[in-house]
């Protein structure tokens, strides 16, 4: 629990809650998630509900860009959309596990928002999954909220938390 301009926050608060997307979950499935609940990144567990990492927007944007291409023919390649859909065809299968980032920073949904800013300038690292007692993730925290930590301390916005629609 922390207490900025008199009010007081916990992680819990302020974090977001997690979307989950399957251990066993494609490509295609993981897009199509990320698609339809408006969401950059998805923590990624198993059949028993345990963190396994997390995938974002970019780890799917790495898995369909070919390792072979040098960066300077990256742009001449993806000018063709006949190209990117071939790409993209050719991995729409592949499992989240072999793209997803396995090593994720955590904080317990019971730790501290100095903790979870530290975390998140340590690891270098915009998102941070919360987990419960069990190490069950139960929401994320980004660096959105981590501004909005910042923001509420300098007055910037009264309680810039207040507005949970982007939530």
């Amino acid at each position: 629990m922390m207490t900025i301009n008199g009010k007081s926050y916990s992680i819990e608060d302020i974090m977001r809650p997690a979307v989950f997307i399957s251990s066993d979950a494609t490509l295609q499935t993981t897009l199509e998630k990320m698609i339809h609940e408006r969401r950059n990144s998805l923590v990624v567990i198993d059949q028993k509900g345990v963190l396994l990492g997390m995938v974002n927007a970019i780890d799917i944007i790495k898995a369909v860009l070919p390792d072979y291409l040098e960066e300077s023919n990256l742009a001449a390649r993806f000018s063709n959309i006949d190209l990117l859909k071939e790409d993209a065809e050719r991995v729409k299968d592949m499992a989240v596990t072999d793209f997803m980032e396995k090593k994720v920073p955590t904080i317990k949904v019971t730790g501290n928002i100095i903790e979870a800013a530290a975390i998140a300038a340590h690891s270098g690292r915009g998102r941070i999954a919360v987990v419960d007692a069990d190490n069950k993730p139960v929401g994320v925290l980004t660096r959105t909220e981590l501004k909005q930590v910042i923001g509420t301390t300098l007055g910037m916005c009264g309680d810039c938390f207040s507005d949970t629609a982007d939530k």
